[in-house]
C-alpha cells in the first residue's frame, strides 16, 4: 500500500539523520541467542555520536520483531521486545532517536510497544478515484480508449504498488508489440489478462480467484457488457441483500429521494441476470457498486477465507471475522460481502415414529449468523 516507501523517504523529507539503511524486521531476527538484542542496541546507540541532531531508524514489517506476547511466547521473543521497550522511553532511552515502523498486522503487535508509539498513521489501499489517477499514467498510445474505467473496477483491492506495476506492465507490453505492429494498443481482454497476472503476483484474491479473471471469464463467455450503477437519486444505508433463491437484489435506502426524511427506510429491488447464480458471479456487480461509492476495500467472507486462515474452530472463526471487520473499519469507505449460504447451513432430518414421519430443521453455525446480523 506504500507504507514501506513512505517510511524509507520520510526521514529524508524531514531532514532527519538516519543511523542505518531502512531495515526489514527479518534482518534483525538472528538465530543466535542475544544477537538480535545486541544489534538493536548497537544501532540505537549510534545516535549518541550526534547528540545535537535528531536521528531515526526505519523498520519494515515490525510485527515480526514485536509480536503480541502471551503464555505461549518464547523467551527470545520477549527479550527482543524488552530491549525495544527499554530503548523507547525505557531505562536505555535515547532522547534524540525516532523509530519509524511499518506493518500490515497492527492487531498482532505487542500492546506495550504500540502504547509507546506516539503517532500511528493508517495507509490503506487506494480508492477507485485514486486507482484511476494512477492508471491515467498509462500513455494514450498504449491502451484502447475507454478502458481506464473498466480497469479501475478490475483493480479493486489492489495496493498502490500493484496498480503501478500494472501500468508499467501494460506500457511495456504495448511497446514490445509495437515492434511488429506499429498501431497496436492493449485491448480489454489483454489488459484483463495482465491485471490477472499482477493480482496473482501480489496475492490479491477475492474468494478463490482474482477479480480480473472473473471479469475476463464474463467477457470470453460472451456475456454482454453491463453497466451496474447506483442511482444518485437515493441516499443509501450501506446494506445490500442478495436473494439467490428469488433471483433478486435488495438495496436499503433512506426515504425515496435525497431530500426525504432519514427516519423512513425503503427498499429498492432489482432482478439478477441469468448468470448471477453465486457470490463469485456477483462480484462484478458488487465491485461496480463499490466503485460508485468510492470504496477502498472489498472483503469477501466465505469458506475459502476461513480455510486459508485455518479457522476450523469457533474461536479462530471469530478471530478471523473480527480481524476482517477491523481492517474494513479502518477505511473511510469499505464493503464486506458475507456468503451466508456457505457460512451458515440448514440441516434437515427425517424420522419415522408411531405418529408418522416428522421433519426437523436445525441451523448450522447460527452463532456466525447472529454475529453478522449484529
Amino acid at each position: 500500500t506504500g507504507k514501506s516507501d513512505i517510511v524509507s523517504k520520510l526521514a529524508k523529507k524531514l531532514g532527519i539523520v538516519t543511523v542505518s539503511q531502512p531495515l526489514a524486521a527479518g534482518e534483525l531476527n538472528r538465530p543466535l541467542v542475544g544477537e538480535s538484542e545486541r544489534i538493536l542496541i548497537a544501532l540505537c546507540t549510534r545516535c549518541y555520536r550526534v547528540p545535537y541532531a535528531m536521528c531515526c531508524i526505519s523498520i519494515d514489517e515490525i510485527d515480526s520483531l514485536a509480536p503480541k506476547r502471551d503464555e505461549d511466547s518464547s523467551e527470545s521473543k520477549s527479550d527482543k521486545i524488552s530491549v525495544l521497550l527499554s530503548l523507547i522511553e525505557g531505562i536505555k532511552d535515547v532522547p534524540n532517536l525516532m523509530i519509524f515502523c511499518a506493518t500490515n498486522r497492527l492487531h498482532m503487535m505487542d500492546e506495550a510497544f504500540l502504547r509507546r508509539m506516539s503517532g500511528k498513521f493508517f495507509v490503506g489501499r487506494p480508492s477507485s478515484d485514486a486507482r484511476i489517477a494512477i492508471l491515467k499514467r498509462i500513455p494514450n498510445w498504449a491502451l484502447e480508449y475507454g478502458l481506464i474505467d473498466r480497469l479501475s473496477i478490475a483493480t479493486t483491492n489492489f495496493s498502490g504498488a500493484a496498480v503501478k506495476a500494472l501500468t508499467r506492465t501494460i506500457t511495456v507490453t504495448c511497446m514490445a508489440a509495437q515492434r511488429t505492429e506499429s498501431n497496436h494498443r492493449v485491448g480489454e481482454i489483454e489488459a484483463l489478462k495482465l491485471a490477472d497476472h499482477t493480482a496473482q503476483q501480489y496475492q490479491i484474491f477475492i474468494g478463490s480467484e482474482t477479480l480480473p479473471r472473473l471479469l475476463l471469464r464474463n467477457k470470453l463467455d460472451g456475456t454482454r457488457s453491463r453497466t451496474h450503477q447506483l442511482s444518485t437519486n437515493f441516499k443509501y444505508t450501506g446494506r445490500i441483500v442478495v436473494d439467490l433463491y428469488n433471483h433478486c437484489i435488495r438495496i436499503e435506502i433512506y426515504g425515496q429521494d435525497t431530500h426525504a426524511s432519514n427516519d423512513k427506510l425503503s427498499i429498492l429491488e432489482y432482478d439478477l441476470y441469468d448468470n448471477e447464480t453465486n457470490v463469485q458471479t456477483l462480484l462484478e456487480r458488487l465491485t461496480a457498486y463499490g466503485k460508485n461509492r468510492n470504496v477502498q476495500l472489498l472483503q469477501l467472507i466465505d469458506l475459502n477465507l476461513l480455510a486459508s486462515q485455518s479457522a476450523y474452530d469457533e474461536k479462530k472463526v471469530y478471530e478471523t471475522l473480527k480481524d476482517r471487520y477491523d481492517e474494513c473499519a479502518a477505511y473511510a469507505r469499505s464493503m464486506i460481502v458475507y456468503d451466508l449460504d456457505a457460512l451458515v447451513g440448514v440441516n434437515k432430518s427425517e424420522s419415522d415414529s408411531n405418529m408418522g414421519r416428522s421433519i426437523s430443521s436445525s441451523v448450522h453455525n447460527q452463532s456466525i449468523y447472529t454475529y453478522v446480523l449484529a
